[in-house]
């Protein structure tokens, strides 16, 4: 695709992620996670967790993984809706939505074979809103990493400015309870992006 001025609100964080072997990133456009921990643009394609939109262009075609670094933003970004059966309403506020591509989200996983790109906060006629949720993805893997449960996490996260860091929260910001971890857990098992 190419580089987009994605509408944005709620900005709240900048972190930084190594680029993927064979990845060229666009600005504003939105970027997953893949399985070996870096950063590629979303597409249609399975077990990916999203991480935001990227700050600026970054172009990895020529090289290994890690080669390249960028700045992906949290908060809220619009993105284009998908179509037909797979547009996605007012009534689909609040749920999970699906990465079509790195511009475009879908209410649906697409019979399987898309992963989750963030939360529907919003819905607009020229767009989606959605936030995606990587302090809660990056709970997860603390709690898995350690072996924590959902409820161990959260106090942990609150009392230890080590894993604060680690999600990039600073003092005064809110921090993802365990009720939170679990449903987003929920969420990305029933997507197929984890495993339960």
């Amino acid at each position: 695709t190419q580089g987009r001025d994605t509408d944005a609100r709620n900005k709240f964080g900048l972190l930084p992620f190594l680029v993927a072997d064979g990845a060229h990133i666009y600005a504003g456009t939105l970027v997953v996670l893949n399985a070996a921990g870096y950063v590629e643009p979303a597409t249609t394609a399975l077990a990916k967790i999203p991480v935001g939109r990227a700050r600026e262009e970054v172009d990895n075609t020529l090289g290994q993984d890690g080669d390249e670094s960028i700045t992906v933003e949290q908060g809220e970004f619009k993105y284009d809706n998908s179509a037909d059966a797979d547009a996605i309403t007012i009534a689909e506020i609040g749920d999970m939505c699906y990465a079509v591509d790195d511009e475009t989200v879908a209410k649906t996983n697409g019979g399987g074979t898309r992963s989750p790109a963030g939360f529907i906060t919003g819905v607009d006629d020229d767009g989606v809103w959605i936030k995606t949720p990587i302090q809660v993805a990056a709970s997860l893997g603390l709690a898995a990493a350690n072996n924590l449960s959902d409820e161990k996490a959260e106090f942990l996260i609150n009392d230890r400015l080590s894993f604060m860091r680690f999600l990039g929260l600073n003092l005064s910001d809110r921090i993802p309870d365990a009720r939170t971890i679990w449903l987003f857990r929920e969420k990305l098992t029933k997507a197929g992006a984890v495993q339960a």
